[in-house]
Formats: structure tokens, sequence, C-alpha cells
């Protein structure tokens, strides 16, 4: 039997430029741990060749609950493909090529048995230059890029498939939100950011005095706090059973 690589990479992918996706692939390729990569079609497929460290899974329509179904769909892959670390990438967004190794060093000098490592990110303009904004892990977010799950959290990956559409914006907050409720969980974080992201959130720009590019965008309005307001008691409930945390603590997007 084939020992499996030893990371797994899930990328959902919508309408990116090629360029854009061959540069997060890259990325993956580059990796100095043996790293098997899914990419995930959100509807609108690229044409893509396979091979033993690269797979492609097209879903035939788009979701449309920004990649988070294609994330629980490759997390479970994922898993059943027998790796023991497993990241997610998506397709806008790059690896240093040392991230996943950086990762695996973090959680062996923990001392104890780790679940998970927080990593971080650089924000680089798309020019290329690289903007002079810190990502600082907290308890209220980390970037669905920076997590790293070892064996001990992969359970929690199937959480993505879970969550209500009326949140997917704050996706991001919503799964810190619930790793944080949960009891025993070991993290370990990286000192140095290995994660790459070309920002185009307009906010970003503003709050360092920029103005923003061409083409940046602003968060969009969001209406989860009517649709959690009409809820019945027992679609709360059962809405609180999906996110794993109480709805009154749910926090989106700044």
């Amino acid at each position: 039997m084939t020992t499996p690589p030893f990371a797994a990479v899930i990328t959902p992918y919508y309408k990116e430029p090629r360029e854009v996706l061959e540069r997060c692939m890259a990325s993956v390729r580059a990796q100095t741990v043996p790293t098997l990569h899914f990419l995930i079609s959100d509807g609108h497929p690229q044409e893509i060749e396979t091979g033993p460290l690269l797979r492609h899974v097209v879903l035939d329509r788009a979701e449309e609950d920004m990649g988070n179904t294609p994330r629980a769909i490759g997390a479970a892959l994922a898993i059943n493909s027998g790796v023991k670390m497993i990241a997610m990438l998506d397709a806008d967004n790059w690896y240093d090529p040392h991230h996943l190794e950086t990762a695996i060093a973090a959680a062996a000098g923990a001392g104890r048995p780790v679940d998970m490592v927080f990593g971080r990110r650089k924000f680089w303009r798309p020019d290329g230059i690289q903007m002079p904004i810190s990502d600082e892990v907290s308890d209220r977010f980390v970037d669905t890029n920076c997590y790293v799950m070892l064996e001990g959290a992969f359970h929690y990956l199937a959480w993505w498939g879970t969550l209500p559409k009326h949140i997917s914006q704050g996706a991001d907050r919503a799964f810190r939100q619930y790793l944080g409720a949960q009891k025993g969980l070991v993290v370990a974080k990286l000192p140095l950011p290995t994660v790459n992201y070309e920002c185009l959130w307009a906010p970003a720009y503003e709050a360092i005095g920029e103005i923003p590019p061409p083409g940046a965008k602003g968060f969009q309005p969001d209406d989860w706090k009517n649709w959690v307001a009409g809820m019945s008691p027992r679609e709360r409930e059962i809405t609180e059973r999906r996110i794993g945390f109480p709805l009154d603590r749910l926090e989106q997007g700044d």
C-alpha cells in the first residue's frame, strides 16, 4: 500500500483568473513536505491536469456560500486520504515554501500533543508591494487560510458543511468562535507570517491612509441579524446546533 503524503491542502475556486489559480497551485507544489492538493471547483471548472499530488473535484453548480461547501467536501476527501495534517488555502492566497514545514516544527516544539496551528498573513498590493499591515491571531479572528489542522482537530472540519449560508461572509469569525467553544484544544502559533494575501478590501487601505486600488471592494451588507430575529425557537435551536455556539455570541466582520 502506498504511503500517503504527510499533508493536504484544500482550495475552493470560483471565477479566479488562471494566473491567480496557478500562483496558488505553485505555492502548494513548492512546499517542503509532501502535500496533496485538492482543488474544488465551485461551479466554474478550469482545465486542470491532475496527478498523484493533485486532485480536481468539480461541482456542477456554484454553492453560493463563499467556498464553505467545497471546503467541507475537500476536508472529507483529505481525511480519507490518510494525511496527518490539513490546511485550507483560498485560490487568491499563496504560501511561503516553508509554511507547512514551519507548522510541523511549531507543533513538535510545543512539548505536548497539538491539535492545530494558527498561522499569520502578509498583505500584498496588486502591484506586488507588501502592505504595512499586521495580521495578528486573536480570540475573535483567525483567517481561514491560516489554520493548519492536525489529526486531533480533523473532526472540526465538518463544520464547514453545516454553516448556514446567511453567515457565510463572517465564516472566519464564526469558525474561530466555534473552536473557542471547544474544551481541551491545544494550539501552537507560528511566530512569523507565512501565508500571502493579495488584498482588495478597501477598508484595509483606508486604515493605513492609502487610496484603494481599482476594483477594491467593501464589506457587503449582511442580513444575518434580521434572519436571526425572524427565527422560531425551534429554528434557533437547530441553527445553534449547526454553528456550535449560541447565536447571541455570533460576531461578523466589521
